[in-house]
């Protein structure tokens, strides 16, 4: 059995290596490949493949096996999840070669689902379409954003830091309207700012954290920034 604390531990884990190493993803798919290896790392049920319904060839009693983890899963309208975790118990409902139980778009709903973003994301309804995405299609959902804000100290009154400050306030606004749309705490929404030129407490960057009461909430260290993601995950769960 899957256990939600060990899912929510990756994705602290996660996060914290993102905010300290925000040059460790270029893109979405980056994002997806981390998330991924945390996943497997913390729930050891991922690190294994499990039968499915569909046979090895027909007449035969033995099943192909597949893994719990999947990327870009298909869900109704032909959308497509980032990343998925199915149980064992659903795996053995499987008995389309699409993954799917009964005919092709017979797409199972996942036990965890996972939608990502970074700053190239820029469509205005991207998250509330997430939003949409999981609450309809899993059992638990997580949105993560991440943004970086290039401003140097001394570009506070450039061209650059007018571009920036619009850009965060856009992102800001995508957090707020998703989160207002939330119909149920089954989706857990983090958004996170990474400032890469600021002054940092060692190694560890500044960055803000989005709260759905406070709005974007400064922290400067390791530990502080942590259990404010902690604190999200918990509070939503309630």
């Amino acid at each position: 059995m899957i256990e939600k604390e060990d899912v929510n531990k990756a994705v602290v884990d996660f996060c914290m290596e993102v905010i300290e190493h925000p040059l460790v993803y270029f893109s979405e798919c980056d994002l997806h490949f981390l998330l991924s290896e945390k996943l497997k790392k913390n729930v050891k049920e991922l690190q294994n493949k499990y039968p499915t319904d569909y046979p090895r060839c027909k007449g035969s009693k033995n099943r192909y096996k597949t893994q719990l983890l999947h990327r870009e899963y298909g869900v109704k309208g032909g959308r497509k999840m980032d990343i998925c975790i199915f149980s064992k118990e659903q795996i053995a409902e499987i008995n389309h070669w699409n993954l799917t139980k009964n005919k092709r778009d017979g797409y199972i709903k996942p036990l965890f689902g996972f939608e990502l973003g970074s700053e190239k994301t820029r469509k205005k309804d991207h998250m509330i379409k997430d939003l949409e995405k999981l609450e309809g299609n899993c059992s638990n959902g997580y949105i993560i954003h991440f943004f970086k804000d290039i401003t140097t100290a001394r570009d506070n009154t450039s061209r650059r830091r007018q571009k920036d400050e619009k850009i965060k306030k856009g992102f800001k606004d995508m957090v707020s309207r998703s989160i207002n749309k939330r119909k149920s705490n089954k989706v857990k929404i983090i958004a996170v700012l990474i400032s890469l030129f600021r002054k940092q407490e060692g190694n560890w960057p500044q960055c803000e954290i989005f709260d759905e009461i406070s709005g974007w909430e400064p922290f400067e260290n390791q530990q502080t920034s942590e259990s404010k993601i902690r604190e999200l995950l918990k509070f939503q769960l309630e």
